[in-house]
């Protein structure tokens, strides 16, 4: 099995520790988090069987319980950062999902109406319509009202949950997340469709 590298190029101190939080960690795999002049900050995957063949400064192990791993659920991320979808999208991919990544609400609704969709995850602020505007979209239409849809999002004041609630949205996920956190509201919400 070959390292995987997953390239923070340009990412700032904050979006990094935003990518630690939620990078995608298989049960098989350690990460070794290096400065590089060509490539910028990445991040490395190695398998463990590797494990006596690689250096053991900077490794640390980061399991993730294999029971932990639902069958395969198509999963709408409707996220405008670019960075954080693409890091978002190798967690759920890593976890056994099929991911289907939009970048602006309208896109999101193109795809909810012609792709098989088990669970949209949205955020608030895209552009085009905003994550509450889709939810509105979806619960008005017979055949996805009933989608469930969790809302990931930065804002999370006492208004945004309140319309979230009025949404029937499934969770509401605060940004930053623990990327723990975030597969086990995925897991939690999938279970009970």
């Amino acid at each position: 099995m070959m390292a995987t590298r997953h390239s923070l190029t340009g990412a700032t101190a904050h979006e990094q520790a935003i990518a630690l939080a939620i990078l995608p960690l298989d049960p098989v795999v350690m990460t070794n988090i290096h400065e590089s002049s060509m490539n910028g900050t990445c991040l490395t995957m190695h398998p463990l069987d590797t494990l006596d063949r690689l250096p053991v400064s900077g490794f640390t192990p980061r399991p993730t319980s294999p029971a932990a791993i639902l069958p395969s659920a198509r999963v709408l991320l409707a996220e405008d950062y670019r960075q954080l979808a693409k890091l978002m999208e190798c967690t759920l991919t890593q976890a056994g999902y099929e991911v289907t990544v939009v970048h602006d609400g309208r896109a999101a609704i193109d795809k909810l109406r012609t792709e098989p969709i088990n669970l949209a995850i949205l955020d608030i602020d895209l552009p085009e319509l905003s994550g509450f505007d889709v939810c509105c979209f979806l619960r008005g239409q017979p055949q996805l009202q009933h989608l469930p849809v969790i809302i990931c999002s930065g804002r999370g004041g006492a208004d945004d949950h309140a319309r979230a609630r009025e949404l029937r949205t499934s969770a509401f996920i605060s940004k930053p997340f623990v990327f723990a956190e975030f597969l086990q509201s995925i897991r939690e919400v999938l279970a009970l469709t």
